[in-house]
């Protein structure tokens, strides 16, 4: 309260000591109401631990789950892959035997021919008991044997391929672009239009090996921009069993070609980090 008798009459007028006294009370109220709302967000938060770790878990779960479900069936396929691969020796084995029977037309109802009687029949099954027994199991192993052979030599040619995929963005002429492609002999065209982008996918088969570095040349699908001019990426396929080159050769025996046929220009290949450092040198610089 204020000594003077002006402040002491004022501050009896304006009741400051009940306001005083409300404005005490209404401030130990929101103390109360922060520190309730500080309890409550730590109990969501809480709960969203909660809510988060049972989530996780579940996800754990379903992934243990299907993994599971996945090394079953790798393990029924290799099953599957066992008994088919001893189904096929069994009827290797019985092809092997029909050739050796119907040699001298055994199952076909003819008389015995004279050669089988003269190099087969008296020379060998006549004199030496189970020696014909022992070459048909001698022919039926060296027939499966070969069997084998060719069925791995067949699965070794499925593998062995390089899939590399580039994003690009570089610009390019269009119009070279067209030329470029007119020469190729295009397997798969597709477009695709939107009222913001247009692009265009291509796909061909490269049939010149020496611009390859003499091997095996590359399949190759571009996709371009061709409202705006770039080239967005590019898919090589490539058989490395019959090629030497890697992800860094591919890429810039390609940009080379088309910086050639003025294509592109500006534009550096990125290294990859998985280069065999085999790269072979673009044909512009193999020239020089």
């Amino acid at each position: 309260r204020p000594e003077d008798e002006a402040g002491g009459t004022l501050y009896k007028v304006l009741n400051m000591s009940n306001m005083r006294r409300d404005v005490i009370i209404r401030v130990e109220d929101l103390n109360k109401l922060v520190h309730g709302a500080q309890h409550e967000l730590q109990n969501l938060s809480a709960m969203t631990d909660v809510i988060n770790t049972k989530q996780l878990e579940d996800v754990f779960k379903n992934v243990e789950a299907n993994t599971k479900y996945l090394v079953d069936a790798s393990a029924t396929n290799e099953r599957a892959s066992a008994s088919l691969e001893v189904m096929q020796m069994l009827l290797a084995g019985m092809f092997a035997f029909d050739i050796i029977d119907h040699i001298s037309g055994g199952t076909l109802g003819l008389s015995t021919p004279w050669w089988v009687e003269q190099w087969i029949n008296e020379p060998i099954v006549a004199r030496f008991p189970f020696l014909w027994f022992a070459i048909n199991l001698a022919w039926l192993a060296l027939f499966c044997f070969l069997i084998l052979r060719l069925m791995r030599h067949l699965a070794d040619l499925s593998t062995g391929f390089l899939t590399l995929r580039v994003k690009v963005n570089a610009k390019i002429n269009l119009e070279k672009m067209d030329l470029f492609l007119a020469d190729k002999p295009i397997d798969v065209t597709d477009s695709m239009e939107e009222p913001t982008v247009a692009t265009k996918k291509v796909a061909w088969q490269e049939k010149d090996k020496m611009l390859w570095a003499g091997g095996a040349p590359p399949k190759i699908e571009v996709i371009f921009d061709v409202q705006y001019g770039f080239l967005l990426s590019v898919l090589f396929h490539l058989d490395q069993k019959k090629s030497e080159l890697d992800e860094d050769g591919l890429m810039r025996i390609f940009t080379a070609n088309l910086a050639e046929h003025g294509v592109l220009e500006d534009y550096e290949p990125p290294k990859s980090k998985h280069s065999r450092g085999k790269t072979a040198a673009a044909p512009d610089a193999a020239a020089e």
